[in-house]
């Protein structure tokens, strides 16, 4: 690694701890990394407080919006996570009106209008976390509700969650013969 991008691996170690403050300064610096020094930007993205999804977050939020005419404060207000939402989809001519949705929107209502989906109203989100060997098990429940593959994961799988869900109510508010009610147990 040069010393100029030693400096600059370390100008981001620094920053890296305040990302919501620092995330366009942070995304400058990694663009630099990522074209002058591909083993630095790998090392970038370990650093504690940063990690790879971040990273490219960043960049490509900078690469997005340093080539449109878009004050920074404007940015910070909105916050990464907004940037990084309407990011993919903005040019010289919708930068404006993304600006707007995301100013009066949630990340949620973001991502839903840019894919043409509706919001759902105070709607909730679940995260789950299962192991391994139980992925595919639920990956084929999805997609037997509806959900379908995409890249490394599901599409439309709150959809196919949510018929799930009421498959298996209705199942309990209608049991079979044989079926036992797990309060019977």
């Amino acid at each position: 690694m040069n010393p100029k991008s030693k400096q600059v691996l370390a100008a981001i170690a620094e920053r890296a701890a305040e990302t919501d403050e620092t995330f366009l300064e942070i995304g400058r610096l990694l663009r630099r990394l990522q074209a002058t020094d591909p083993p630095a930007f790998k090392a970038a993205r370990a650093l504690p407080g940063l990690g790879s999804r971040r990273a490219y977050y960043f960049t490509a939020i900078s690469r997005t919006f340093d080539g449109l005419a878009v004050p920074d404060e404007r940015l910070m207000r909105l916050g990464w996570t907004k940037c990084g939402a309407i990011a993919p989809f903005a040019t010289a001519d919708t930068v404006h009106a993304l600006l707007e949705l995301a100013e009066s929107s949630t990340v949620y209502e973001i991502e839903a209008q840019t894919r043409d989906m509706p919001a759902i109203a105070n709607a909730r989100c679940v995260i789950l976390r299962m192991h391994p060997e139980d992925y595919p098990t639920f990956e084929k429940l999805m997609i037997a509700y509806g959900a379908t593959l995409s890249g490394n994961g599901l599409a439309h799988k709150d959809a196919a969650f949510a018929r799930m869900l009421q498959d298996l109510a209705d199942d309990e508010e209608n049991p079979s013969d044989g079926d036992v009610d797990a309060g019977d147990e």
